[in-house]
């Protein structure tokens, strides 16, 4: 999926992965994404409750074990319904 495709898709129940990280300790980090905010996305990483800044990451989105493709954070920045539009 290209990055326009990518950006509509409901990210609340999918695996992530940070790619990429500009600053920060978030390179690597996987979890399954709990809560998609303005600026953040909350995802559980074994266990644990993490926020992640939108705006400095990359991510690879995963559903079903399967890679849906990458995008960068600044495009996923806003409410998600209103991404979708």
């Amino acid at each position: 999926m290209n990055s326009r495709e990518l950006r509509k898709v409901p990210l609340v129940g999918k695996r992530i992965r940070i790619s990429r990280v500009s600053g920060g300790t978030y390179q690597g980090l996987t979890g399954e994404v709990l809560e998609d905010r303005e600026n953040v996305l909350i995802i559980d990483d074994q266990g644990r409750r993490k926020l992640i800044p939108k705006k400095v990451c990359t991510f690879e989105i995963f559903d079903n074990g399967q890679l849906m493709g990458e995008i960068n954070g600044k495009i996923l920045i806003g409410r998600p319904e209103d991404r979708g539009k």
